[in-house]
């Protein structure tokens, strides 16, 4: 057991009383179980829901299909070169992403946030401050997406509690990662006019987009599959070659 996992646990011990609400889905990607346990115990408190895995060749598609708003990588002690499972989680995940490393070095923190992560973090570090990092992570994506917009948004037979984040299809809930949520309520607020890459990464992910990535479209796929499950029938989203999406209400 590290010193750093012993700190985690003394932490841990000393807890407010578990948050009710949930603040957001994290999937915790990290190898030592121990640590992994007392991280997930202590977010949980704080009423983040929290699922676990381990570094493994699948990576991504436990990624994609655990619907995670955020993703809290620790890499320990990877070279710069090994830095490319950034990368690589990139490529279908579009959510928020924290690395955790034992490596304090000024080139690895420039590549990870050229790859793509949101924060960098050096362990030895304060459970409660990795907490004030997430809840804050959090909180910037909440405004940027005005989380806070009272009232609710309807379409054909689509509604969207934007303060609650719930959606329903034909009065029926369907659950929807944050990201989704929010790529739907773009497109409804854009309804019959084109919302090109460039205009999703800007307003959603506070990034420009590069040419090259396909998360939106990964993200675009899965939201298109479950309002299709949930029966959908009367709006569709198209695909505007070149452009980017449209969302149409069908006669």
């Amino acid at each position: 057991m590290t010193a750093y996992t012993n700190l985690i646990e003394k932490e841990s011990m000393y807890q407010a009383p578990k948050q009710l609400a949930p603040q957001g889905n994290i999937l915790l990607i990290e190898n030592d179980l121990f640590l992994s346990n007392s991280l997930k115990s202590f977010l949980s408190r704080k009423g983040f829901e929290v699922e676990q895995t381990r570094h493994q060749a699948d990576l991504n598609e436990v990624i994609t299909s655990a619907q995670a708003d955020m993703v809290l990588l620790d890499i320990g002690f990877v070279s710069l070169e090994q830095l490319s499972i950034i990368k690589e989680i990139r490529e279908t995940f579009t959510g928020l992403l924290i690395v955790l490393t034992s490596r304090d070095s000024e080139a690895e923190q420039v590549k990870a946030f050229n790859l793509g992560a949101d924060d960098y973090l050096v362990k030895p570090i304060s459970i409660n401050i990795l907490t004030a990092r997430i809840t804050s992570l959090f909180r910037r994506q909440q405004d940027r997406v005005d989380y806070n917009e009272a009232s609710d948004i309807s379409l054909a037979e689509i509604l969207l509690q934007p303060k609650s984040q719930k959606c329903f299809v034909s009065g029926k809930a369907v659950k929807l990662t944050g990201f989704e949520f929010n790529l739907l309520k773009l497109l409804m607020q854009h309804e019959g006019r084109i919302l090109t890459r460039d205009a999703i990464y800007t307003q959603l992910l506070g990034r420009a987009y590069n040419g090259v990535e396909r998360t939106v479209d990964v993200r675009m796929s899965q939201l298109r599959e479950k309002l299709a499950l949930e029966g959908l029938k009367q709006v569709q989203i198209e695909t505007i070659w070149g452009q980017g999406y449209m969302l149409t209400k069908l006669n």
